[in-house]
């Protein structure tokens, strides 16, 4: 389990078979406990002890290796669940839009953290929403991005064209 910073309100739980899973979580500042998937968790020190009903979880404080770089520019494709491809066009400073059921999807990446960051706007009556980078190689060399946006159409594997 990782927390990707209290700010962003994200937890990534990678299991023993390397499949991740990224999770919005709140967070109250006062109580310092965070909540997510139905666990309630604690901070004690640098630690976070996690509790959800017989299983506990604890997650220590590490430090993660050097930042992904902004992925190339140029145009991506997603295919959803149900065939759809979207087309995905990114810039050279990060941004990006997509063409999304007759309208226009917006967003960025950006390094945080030593962790690459997708943030994307609100559009096409979808909520902004925040999550991670992964790039991969499947031809070549970072042709593919792992993006994963929780709940959001854009969450999924882009292949640079």
């Amino acid at each position: 389990m990782a927390l990707l910073g209290l700010d962003n309100n994200l937890v990534r739980l990678v299991d023993s078979r390397d499949q991740r899973q990224l999770l919005a979580a709140q967070f109250d500042a006062a109580n310092r406990q965070l909540r997510f998937a139905g666990y309630q968790c604690q901070l004690q020190g640098q630690d976070l002890a996690c509790q959800s009903g017989t299983t506990s979880l604890v997650a220590k404080r590490q430090s993660w290796a050097e930042a992904s770089t902004l992925p190339a520019a140029g145009s991506y494709q997603l295919q959803e669940s149900d065939g759809q491809l979207l087309d995905i066009n990114l810039d050279a400073k990060g941004n990006f839009t997509a063409a999304y059921q007759g309208c226009s999807l917006s967003g960025h990446f950006t390094q945080a953290q030593s962790l690459l960051q997708v943030q994307t706007d609100s559009g096409c009556g979808l909520a902004a929403g925040t999550g991670l980078v992964e790039a991969h190689s499947l031809y070549g060399s970072a042709d593919q991005l792992d993006v994963q946006l929780p709940g959001s159409v854009l969450s999924g594997y882009w292949t640079h064209l």
